[in-house]
């Protein structure tokens, strides 16, 4: 039998204060994990959103979701005192407030849709955000283009320029990624 057990208070604390038994903290505490809590994991917060956000989709028949700039900044930004199961249930409100009644046409999650307490007023779209939507419908091929171009972009600065360790990250034959990135207009120089 193996079990997993979590708190959000220290054990050790509590067993020197009499509040928990010793004998039952040296049971359980076989190989103790720490997880940060969710504000202090910045980089996970956007990512858990996007998983949140099609898992909602899926369970309630919603066309796609997407999420704007300014709602990633604000969800940044928030504090998330209820962990990951507030950030759920903020992105499963939020889906359900940006469709109001469209269940299969796509919708965008905007800041207002969040209903997030004590956030400090931002900007539209925030410096450190990605850049946003165009207004006017792109063809597909061009979106898909743009896309891969910017994400080869970014894991060869994330390589320092190397290319068979971005091939790698991306999952791609380095030969493949060479062609890809020379039908985008990516040179060898331009990641």
């Amino acid at each position: 039998v193996r079990i997993l057990a979590a708190t959000n208070r220290n054990l050790a604390d509590e067993v020197a204060q009499g509040h928990f038994r010793a004998d039952l903290y040296h049971r359980v505490s076989v190989f103790p994990i720490e997880v940060p809590p969710l504000r202090d994991r910045g980089e996970d917060i956007l990512t858990l959103a996007g998983f949140f956000l099609d898992g909602a989709r899926t369970r309630l028949g919603l066309g796609p979701v997407r999420m704007t700039p300014s709602a990633g900044a604000a969800l940044r930004r928030y504090d998330w005192p209820g962990n990951v199961r507030e950030l759920e249930h903020t992105m499963t409100r939020a889906a359900l407030r940006a469709a109001e009644g469209r269940r299969r046409e796509p919708v965008m999650v905007d800041r207002r849709h969040l209903d997030l307490p004590d956030l400090p007023d931002l900007p539209a779209t925030p410096a450190d955000g990605p850049a946003p939507a165009p207004t006017a419908p792109a063809p597909l091929r061009a979106a898909v283009d743009a896309f891969q171009r910017d994400l080869i972009a970014r894991h060869l600065q994330a390589a320092g320029g190397n290319w068979s360790q971005a091939a790698r990250t991306l999952e791609l034959d380095r030969g493949n990624l060479h062609r890809l990135a020379r039908r985008l207009g990516l040179t060898s120089t331009s990641g």
